[in-house]
């Protein structure tokens, strides 16, 4: 393969993250215009438990429960940070991409964002007492 093809590919990975968060921000400042919480909070509670709650206890309990080889034992530590990281902002683009309820996901991203900072280091913690 010529060498020339491999400084393409350098230089478009170099440039797939910072091309992925201006999508994202154009997205977000979209979305703020008309942003609004739900009726009776349902949806940022049900994403609250969903992803602040329900998911780093699934995941932790796999860090607990499920057998690693001592080669791997890494895995834990990784599957520890991402149990800890709720709001995955990507999901905006998605719903966007298949044209579905934009709302309802920056609703859910956002309720996620605010809560995150008080609950990763809780389950960062959990996380770490349960690997040691």
């Amino acid at each position: 393969m010529p060498v020339y093809l491999f400084n393409v590919i350098q230089m478009l990975g170099q440039c797939s993250i910072p091309l992925g968060l201006l999508l994202i921000g154009g997205s977000f400042y979209d979305l703020m215009q008309n942003f609004g919480v739900s009726k009776n909070y349902r949806t940022e509670v049900a994403a609250l438990l969903t992803r602040n709650l329900l998911f780093p206890a699934c995941i932790l309990l796999i860090v607990l429960l499920a057998p690693m080889i001592n080669e791997i034992q890494w895995m834990k530590q990784i599957l520890v940070i991402q149990a800890a990281m709720p709001a995955g902002i990507f999901a905006v683009v998605i719903v966007g991409n298949y044209s579905e309820d934009k709302d309802t996901a920056m609703r859910s991203i956002m309720a996620t964002m605010v809560t995150g900072i008080l609950t990763m280091p809780m389950w960062i913690g959990i996380g770490l007492m349960l690997i040691d």
